[in-house]
């Protein structure tokens, strides 16, 4: 097997005899993307988070980013792979353990003939909170020797895995014949029965006074300037029959210092929570989220309907 330092054959860079091979392979590098991977998924990725666990160099980051996705995230345990992938490209690709990453929600989470190098012990808690962090789960796996404490590499073991997910169409087994480089892969999908992705348009915010507070925080107007500041500060200054509590000065400053510290954060790294929605669309949390990415042009939105 290849170490893993020089597992992924980066563009532009030398290629062995092996990676020759497997360029021209249907099971490695382009060929596994293009027949594992691409084929779940949506035609439209705009607004989309895909991260890649157990990433190398992040060979597939840089496809995923030809596809449309607007945040592609790479985690690897690999320091090496990692210094590898950072010298080519400028993705975020991260040295962590997949099973201690701290993860925004994403839209696709691909585990790539990587899972069954994970002990059981941690694969199947890492599930349970991927179950609300991320709408779907793509397995690729082959048949790899399995052992008692390890992550099975096997289709039947990984549907009981995921037995609180909903299983969705996937790619079986390839003919291999005549390929340089041939192996026997298939992708299992997953769904989570907790987060869907909708459009914007259908959502009931119901608090519009913040309306330009976010265009006129990328523009450096101090907060206490903005049309939203003087709305709120009345408000919640003072006792009136729409508030529950009145705030001091210190309190209204730090509502606006936490609010500006979160943009900040979802402009960089997304969202780290759902938007909660009613079934009929009206918002119970996350109104400044929703405004939040609407500024930053999103169309539609990660939420949970409860």
């Amino acid at each position: 097997m290849k170490d893993f330092s020089v597992y992924q054959h980066l563009p532009g860079q030398p290629m062995t005899s092996r990676d020759i091979k497997e360029a021209k392979s249907k099971f490695w590098g382009r060929g596994k993307w293009d027949n594992f991977i691409l084929p779940l998924l949506p035609e439209d990725c705009s607004d989309m988070t895909l991260i890649d666990m157990g990433s190398n160099a992040g060979l597939f980051l840089g496809y995923a980013k030809e596809k449309g996705f607007s945040k592609v995230i790479g985690i690897e345990s690999d320091k090496k792979a990692v210094e590898k992938g950072l010298e080519h490209h400028d993705y975020d690709l991260r040295h962590e353990y997949v099973e201690e990453a701290e993860l925004p929600l994403a839209d696709y989470i691909l585990f790539v003939n990587v899972h069954y190098y994970i002990n059981i012990g941690d694969f199947i808690p890492l599930l349970d909170r991927l179950r609300n962090r991320t709408r779907y789960c793509l397995v690729v796996s082959g048949n790899k020797r399995t052992y008692p404490h390890i992550a099975s590499s096997r289709a039947n073991d990984l549907r009981k895995y995921f037995k609180d997910w909903n299983e969705v169409k996937g790619v079986d087994r390839i003919d291999g014949t005549g390929d340089p480089s041939p192996r026997k892969l298939w992708t299992l999908a997953f769904q989570s029965p907790t987060l869907k992705r909708v459009s914007m348009d259908k959502l009931d915010c119901g608090n519009h006074v913040q309306e330009g507070f976010y265009e006129a925080i990328d523009k450096g107007i101090d907060y206490r300037n903005t049309r939203y500041f003087k709305i709120i500060k009345p408000y919640r200054l003072k006792k009136n029959r729409r508030s529950l509590s009145v705030w001091t000065e210190e309190q209204l400053h730090e509502f606006f210092e936490k609010k500006i510290y979160i943009y900040k954060s979802v402009k960089n790294d997304g969202l780290e929570e759902p938007i909660i929605i009613n079934s009929a669309g009206k918002i119970l949390d996350g109104n400044h989220r929703f405004m939040m990415l609407k500024h930053l042009g999103h169309k539609t939105i990660l939420v949970r309907e409860v």
